[in-house]
This record gives structure tokens, C-alpha cells and sequence, in this order.
């Protein structure tokens, strides 16, 4: 009797043996599925972040462009896509694309119209909307990877001159 009970338990060890093995072969899949999903997700967060900061200092550089010479951005035409060129003596625009870590970024611009009688910025279909010649609403868009992601940055900025 004692020889078949020693026998049934190691037939019962072994089936242990391998379920643990499974479970634990299990566990190990969907932690590397989660590390490979974290390290993604970092990724696509740290280019969605760089994208937002290029995006912003394009708005810094509309800005600067705005504050030497209104004329200079007043002067672009609308709805085309324009790029900065930075050097060491001037920011200006170009109508070469610029790229810069992988990332192209662009401006347009469109105009701002305004309520005529209390000011306001509305849209240009509405009832008593004015151009407003001192504003332009300015759109800055950064592009990066494939499939093709970006993201977009707007303000109005307006001729400090006036």
C-alpha cells in the first residue's frame, strides 16, 4: 500500500511541476508585453512632448518676428504653409520646409475678424464681423513619425506698433 501512495504523489508533483511552469511562462509573456507596451508609450510621450515644445518656440519665434517688423509677418500670404530660418543674425521665414530632430514644423496664418460693435474675435460669417488689420491668428504645426502624427499650437498676435 505504502509503494502506491509514494507513486501517486510524484505523478501529482509532476502536474504541478508543469502547471507552475505554464503559469509562470504566462506571467513572463505579459510582463514583457507590458514593459513593450511602457517603453512605446514612453516613447510616443517623449516625441508628442519635443513636438510641443518645437511647437511653442514657434510661437516664441512668430512673436519675435512680430515685435522687429509687424510688416514682415503682415506682409505673408495667408493660408500657406511658411517656415523660420533661424541664424545666428536673424529669425526670418522661408519657403523652404524646416525639419529640425526628425520633426518638420510650419506656420500659416489667417486673419482676425472681430464684432464690430463690441470688439470681440467671431468668425468671419458673422453678422457684423470686421477684418481686424492689426491681428493675424497664427497656427504653428509640428509633424513627426509614420503613421504621421502632429500637433498644432494657435494665438493671435497683434501689431504692437499701433
Amino acid at each position: 500500500m505504502r509503494f502506491f501512495k509514494a507513486r501517486t504523489l510524484r505523478g501529482l508533483t509532476s502536474l504541478e511541476v508543469v502547471v507552475g511552469a505554464s503559469i509562470a511562462g504566462i506571467i513572463v509573456a505579459y510582463a514583457a508585453d507590458a514593459i513593450g507596451t511602457f517603453v512605446s508609450s514612453a516613447r510616443e510621450v517623449a516625441d508628442e512632448t519635443q513636438a510641443l515644445y518645437l511647437a511653442e518656440e514657434g510661437l516664441e519665434l512668430a512673436r519675435f518676428i512680430r515685435d522687429n517688423d509687424w510688416n514682415a509677418l503682415d506682409a505673408l500670404s495667408l493660408s500657406d504653409p511658411h517656415y523660420f530660418e533661424i541664424s545666428a543674425a536673424a529669425i526670418t521665414t522661408t519657403t523652404t520646409p524646416e525639419t529640425v530632430e526628425g520633426f518638420s514644423r510650419n506656420f500659416t496664418l489667417e486673419n482676425v475678424y472681430r464684432d464690430g460693435s463690441t470688439d470681440d474675435v467671431v468668425a468671419s460669417t458673422t453678422g457684423g464681423a470686421v477684418e481686424d488689420s492689426g491681428s493675424k491668428y497664427v497656427t504653428v504645426t509640428v509633424s513627426w513619425g509614420s503613421p504621421a502624427k502632429s500637433v498644432a499650437l494657435m494665438t493671435i498676435l497683434g501689431n504692437i506698433d499701433q
